[in-house]
This record gives structure tokens, sequence and C-alpha cells, in this order.
């Protein structure tokens, strides 16, 4: 119930109300203009971080495109409007060694942070031996101590493609639980992964979960 229903009818009740609307309309166009100015600073501050990626062309649009959703969502919020929340931004990098993609996962975390979308710009780096254990049982709790310790940033799976064996009846090798291990906790909201390594091996990682497409950009 808002200060106006509280208005008992009489003389001066009108103008009054009248004056209550008037600051009201003013307090909620001065909030859109912060929001708006703060907007345009985050944006601003958006691209000075591209301007550091050289080439990724459609990652950047992606990126802009994520980037002025959440602000937008920011500024309803604002407004008091409810916003629903958004889908993780979940990405693949594909690539050869030295094309970039470990400084680009940098730049990411602190533009995810920026726009609202990770409560902080940490990196975490693993490769397989930092998620696969030795013998049954093993790969389960190494994998999620790791996606704990990456909680409210992102968790950057380099050469990716060596969860997966190259043989499937390789029954020893625990990648693929490693991997489903991730997989599982990838719509909670409280991580990015970005799964990395050349082109062509990835695609065992790609077709090896139903889930991963349409998860993972």
């Amino acid at each position: 119930m808002t200060p106006l229903n509280h208005l008992s009818p009489g003389p001066g009740s009108e103008k009054l109300r009248q004056l209550l609307n008037q600051y009201l309309e003013e307090q909620r166009k001065r909030r859109a203009l912060e929001a708006c100015s703060e907007t345009k600073a985050k944006m601003d501050e958006l691209e000075g971080e591209l301007s550091k990626i050289v080439g990724l062309h459609d990652l950047k649009l992606q990126l802009r495109k994520w980037a002025r959703g959440m602000l937008l969502d920011e500024r309803r919020r604002a407004l008091g409007l409810k916003v629903g929340a958004r889908r993780p931004p979940h990405m693949a990098f594909l690539g050869n060694p030295g094309t970039g993609k470990t400084m680009v996962a940098r730049i990411l975390g602190k533009l995810l942070h920026m726009v609202g979308i990770l409560p902080t710009d940490k990196v975490t780096e693993v490769q397989r031996t930092d998620l696969v254990g030795e013998f049954v049982g093993h790969t389960g709790p190494k994998t999620r101590r790791m996606i704990k310790e990456a909680e409210g940033g992102i968790l950057f799976v380099d050469e990716a493609y060596r969860l997966i064996p190259m043989q499937k009846s390789d029954d020893k090798d625990y990648g693929l639980e490693a991997l489903e291990e991730i997989m599982s906790v990838m719509d909670s909201g409280k991580i990015i992964v970005i799964f990395a390594g050349y082109s062509e091996p990835m695609k065992r990682v790609i077709y090896s979960n139903e889930g991963f497409c349409r998860r993972v950009t």
C-alpha cells in the first residue's frame, strides 16, 4: 500500500495527492537517469576491455549483447520491475595454442563481473590432471573441489578434450565423470564454465553429452 492510499477525503487532500504523485514521478525519473548514467559508464568500460582482444569479432558481438541485456535488467530492477534470471553464458573456445584463449578468459572474468553476471572476476584455470583421479571414487571429489574453488567466477577448462578418451572402450578412464560433474553445476548460476582446446578434438567433448550444446555457446 502506497502513502496515497492513506489519504482521507477532505479539503486539501487532492492537492496533497497531486504533490505526492509529482514527487514519486520525479523520484522514478531520477532513478532512471542514474541507471542510464551507470549503464553508459559500464558500457564504456566494456568497450575498453574489448579493445584489448584482437580479432574474435563474433565473441565481441555476443559479449556486447549479454552486457546490454544484463545492464537493462539492472535498470529495470532499479525501477522496481520484476526481472527473470538469464541463462549463464557458458562458452567453448576452439583454436590452436597461442590464439589468446587464456587471456580472453581473464578479460571475460572482468567483463562478466562488471555487468553483474558474476560476483567476482576470478578465473580458475584447470586441466585434466586437476580434475581426474587415478582410482575409482577419486575423480568426483577432486572435480567438486575445483568447482567449489571457482564458484563466483569462471572455471576455465583448458585442453578439455583430454577429459574424453580416444577409445570409448577405455573403462579405466575417469575423464567423462569429471565432465559430468562440471555439467551438473552449470545451471546453478554460481559459476561460468569455459571449455578450451583444439577445434577437431573438442568435437569429442561436444558430442559426449547431450546437454552440452544446450548449455554452451
